[in-house]
């Protein structure tokens, strides 16, 4: 029987191998110790890395976090290029590209507008004051705009296409290690409104007397002439004799759709109350309105400049040509004539009932609504001096108009 071979028989032959390799590691390991010690050029003892330090450390001025998270690696430096090194560490890292994102406030779905960026509290200079600046005022596509070279600091987005009289957007802190910011914006939306004519009397025009129609005329919209938000702290240029205000403003503009070879249509109502058709809600950078008259019989007529208020439901005092007829008074030697077809009534009614904005307006009742509501009559004749006045029923009865001849 053949005796077990030992452990060692090939155990031995191993570190025989192993031994000249290791030799020749520890070698090259005492030859790079040695270099160490030689003096080194001082551009290389600038580019130096080393180790990191422990996480409890504050980060040193103008270093930021890398994307991954971990800090990134110090740079030890020479006296004479430190200042060339700063320069570069402000523009490596302290400026940032942000996200921005918009989402509707009811849908989540991603939203498109104009938007205005501000960044706060900046610092007073040579030229101008310390306060708020407006970095640009851009669209935003698809809920999305990429904002780059920006520095940490306090920033504020201001929704020019958000509903007017929603809540502002809060302001955000931008660090080094943000990357995209969030909104809920509330949108305008288009709902269907009701009117409620109300006679001077204080009765409601039920239409079941006469014939009530309507001839819809279109819709449109004026621009805000101001958009800046009132939140501003506004920075002021420094000029001899004391500061100019530099807050930019635009001189409103407008745009109006219409519909022509639109018929006249007799209208229903419940109770008084008749469709407006839709309305679009305002928002901060447009105010909106529709256009639409309305008569009884086939003559005269007035004109309806109905404006979003935050409701669905509203009141006007229904006064028309005819009415103003009855209260002219004509100068003496002149025989009164019919002058219906020259006198034109313009009616702006006034929301009742729940409001977006009731915090800030109150709440107004049918009682009260339909008293504030106001008509604009203008009289051109060409042997009458032309007459405009504006009246409202909380002001009294209306009044009577004396023409006075052109002069």
């Amino acid at each position: 029987m053949l005796a077990e071979p030992s452990v060692s028989r090939y155990v031995e032959p191993l570190m025989r191998k192993l031994l000249f390799p290791a030799a020749v590691i520890l070698g090259l390991l005492l030859l790079l110790w040695l270099r160490e010690d030689e003096p080194r050029p001082l551009d290389q003892l600038a580019q130096q890395e080393v180790a990191t330090p422990a996480a409890a450390d504050p980060l040193p001025a103008g270093v930021s976090p890398s994307v991954s998270g971990k800090r990134p690696t110090e740079i030890q430096r020479a006296p004479q290029i430190e200042e060339a090194q700063e320069s570069q560490i402000a523009q490596a890292t302290e400026l940032l590209t942000l996200a921005l994102l918009f989402f509707d406030a009811e849908t989540n779905k991603p939203v498109s507008g104009k938007i205005q960026l501000w960044q706060l509290d900046v610092q007073a200079s040579e030229r101008w004051t310390a306060g708020d600046l407006l970095l640009f005022e851009k669209e935003v596509r698809d809920g999305r705009m990429e904002v780059p070279n920006l520095i940490p600091g306090a920033y504020r987005v201001h929704a020019l296409f958000a509903r007017d009289e929603s809540p502002d957007l809060e302001p955000f802190d931008l660090q080094f290690d943000q990357q995209q910011v969030e909104f809920l914006v509330p949108i305008p939306r288009t709902e269907d409104a009701f009117l409620t004519w109300v006679l001077p009397n204080g009765s409601l025009l039920l239409g079941d007397q006469e014939k009530l129609e309507r001839h819809w005329a279109g819709r449109g919209a004026n621009m805000v002439s101001n958009p800046n938000p009132d939140w501003v702290n506004p920075r002021y240029e420094i000029v001899d004799g004391g500061y100019e205000l530099t807050l930019s403003s635009r001189g409103g503009g407008g745009r109006f759709g219409s519909r022509p070879h639109q018929r006249w249509r007799e209208q229903k109502s419940a109770d008084g109350r008749y469709s407006a058709d839709s309305v679009k809600q305002d928002s901060r950078q447009w105010r909106n309105f529709t256009k639409s008259r309305w008569r009884r019989g086939h003559r005269g007529g007035v004109l309806v400049v109905l404006r979003p208020q935050g409701a669905t439901e509203y009141a006007a005092v229904f006064v028309e040509p005819r009415d103003i007829q009855e209260r002219l008074q004509f100068p003496a030697g002149i025989a009164a004539r019919d002058m219906t077809e020259n006198i034109q009534v313009e009616c702006h009614p006034v929301a009742f009932g729940l409001r977006s904005d009731a915090q800030k307006q109150g709440i107004l009742h049918l009682e009260q609504a339909w008293q504030k509501s106001t008509i604009t009559i203008s009289i051109d004749v060409e042997e009458f001096a032309p007459v405009q006045l504006t009246w409202r029923p909380i002001d009294g009865p209306l009044p009577r108009i004396t023409l006075a001849p052109r002069a």
